[in-house]
């Protein structure tokens, strides 16, 4: 969810970066809440199987945003920046979409290029676990 209104954020504003989604446990499949909120605002999500988060991909994103705690053996070289106390978005996908959008666009200006990375990484919550 993160990940899919991120891109369409940096594709309107024409930043060069693309948001992934990885998970450390990610749910098998994206509830069927977030796929339909999302489709509500004329999105998709990101990778439509979930994925987990590896070291090697962390360390090539300009920056992690999670939700949750990354454990040291995900986290690679990677900056992370930790959104806490962020809404469920499988428990109210309205506000989980509209607490991320505010960050996003807080964030946009402040984007770091790290090693000429355009790749970002970051985490939401799909049922409690860590996720993007």
């Amino acid at each position: 969810m993160a990940a899919a209104h991120f891109n369409r954020i940096a594709k309107e504003r024409q930043l060069p970066f693309v948001a992934v989604a990885r998970g450390v446990d990610p749910d098998s499949e994206i509830p069927a809440s977030i796929r339909q909120g999302l489709a509500r605002d004329g999105l998709a999500p990101a990778d439509e199987v979930p994925h987990a988060l590896t070291a090697d991909e962390a360390s090539a994103a300009a920056t992690v945003f999670a939700f949750d705690e990354v454990p040291p053996d995900r986290k690679g070289d990677a900056t992370l920046i930790y959104w806490r106390n962020m809404p469920p978005a499988s428990k109210d996908y309205g506000a989980a979409r509209d607490a991320i959008v505010r960050r996003v666009v807080w964030k946009k200006s402040q984007l770091p290029l790290r090693r000429n990375a355009t790749r970002f990484g970051a985490s939401v919550g799909y049922g409690g676990r860590l996720r993007w």
